[in-house]
């Protein structure tokens, strides 16, 4: 998983397509589970994200929506609270 990423669509996107010629953290999960990650902090990185991932999912469902949708008012969410992810990953733990 690339440590960089600063959007919520970009964690959507390395999660469902790839990003930077790597595979689909989709695929990697439905393959391998978390065994792919090969340390303790690759795990916690993974499942920071992987609220993210659920977060939308959930949401698009709850509410009837795209993806796209959920991941653009989640976005604005993380940017009107100038969260990093690893922070907006926080708060979803927390809310939910």
């Amino acid at each position: 998983m690339v440590r960089s990423l600063k959007t919520v669509y970009q964690v959507w996107q390395e999660w469902s397509v790839g990003i930077h010629g790597g595979p689909a953290v989709r695929n990697l999960e439905e393959i391998h589970g978390s065994l792919w990650c090969n340390t303790s902090a690759d795990k916690r990185f993974f499942f920071r994200r992987r609220k993210i991932i659920d977060h939308i999912i959930a949401t698009a469902q709850a509410q009837c929506i795209s993806h796209e949708q959920a991941i653009c008012a989640l976005e604005t969410h993380r940017a009107k609270n100038k969260l990093t992810l690893n922070a907006l990953s926080g708060s979803l733990k927390r809310s939910t």
